[in-house]
């Protein structure tokens, strides 16, 4: 792992006319780290983790840099996407829904297959294939490979089976060696549910949040989550941790107040984020 920051090279913007208008400066400004090279990011938690990775991924792919995501458990196999023309703004999600950013992913098994794809700006997302049709971890030998070659990795580090907040168990969530910095992500749509509603892994957090699985959830909880060794914090160790609060627009209030609460606890980097799609394209509040 790259302990300098100083030891990274910058990259070089490569505009493009289908991003003039997009807020490049306010995204890199709450993370900073997509202009540089040679980063492993691990994405953890629940509540948005795949939109926002494809988020980032596809700024990143608009401006010239060599994107590659994978996964240490599983992560949804993308559809079809290695010989369409695609404007990245509207892709089937889950369920039948609409989730952008995602159009321009395409499954790959070798990393030989990434300049390929990198030249016609997709998403390579490499995986071995399951029976249930989705991806899991690729050999270590043969995603280590793709690493190298990357300007910038996405690494899926756990799941939450759709719901907005989780506690992890002992085998969660996966960090490779390689990767520096950490996004964990919450939904603030988790306040004022249950454990049992909103938490994946509800009994792992009973005891700790000092509740039943019927407590309602408020901000302290999920701050606690995230900020605990035991919840989303849990083996980050000395890499970088940015916080993502997902779904605000569900409750505006509680996000702000949340991450009031996380910044009066010492939590360096909280973003404020909502997706969902209000027949504009969908947005990041920064």
């Amino acid at each position: 792992m790259i302990q300098n920051r100083n030891e990274y090279k910058k990259i070089k913007n490569d505009k493009t006319e289908n991003d003039k208008n997009e807020n490049w400066s306010s995204i890199t400004k709450a993370f900073p780290f997509l202009e540089e090279r040679g980063h492993v990011v691990s994405i953890a938690g629940a509540g948005g983790k795949t939109t926002l990775m494809y988020f980032l991924a596809k700024h990143c792919v608009m401006r010239g840099i060599r994107v590659l995501v994978s996964t240490t458990t599983h992560i949804r196999k993308p559809t079809d996407n290695k010989s369409k023309e695609t404007d990245g703004n509207v892709c089937l999600g889950k369920g039948g829904g609409v989730l952008s950013f995602e159009s321009e992913a395409v499954w790959i098994k070798e990393a030989t297959e990434l300049d390929r794809f990198w030249e016609m700006k997709k998403i390579p997302v490499m995986g071995i294939e399951e029976p249930d049709g989705k991806l899991t971890m690729p050999k270590r030998d043969r995603l280590a490979e793709a690493i190298r070659k990357a300007d910038l990795v996405f690494l899926e580090a756990d799941g939450a089976r759709q719901m907005p907040c989780k506690a992890p168990n002992n085998t969660e969530p996966v960090f490779l060696d390689e990767s520096d910095i950490v996004i964990a992500v919450l939904g603030v749509d988790a306040v004022g549910k249950t454990l049992s509603e909103a938490c994946f892994r509800a009994e792992l957090a009973v005891e700790r949040l000092h509740g039943g699985m019927d407590h309602q959830l408020e901000t302290s909880d999920l701050a606690t989550l995230l900020l605990a060794e035991w919840g989303t914090r849990k083996g980050v160790g000395g890499r970088d941790y940015y916080i993502v609060l997902n779904k605000c627009y569900s409750d505006i209030d509680s996000a702000k107040e949340l991450r009031n609460i996380l910044r009066q606890s010492g939590a360096r980097s909280v973003v404020m984020t909502d997706f969902t799609d209000r027949g504009e394209k969908m947005q990041c509040i920064l």
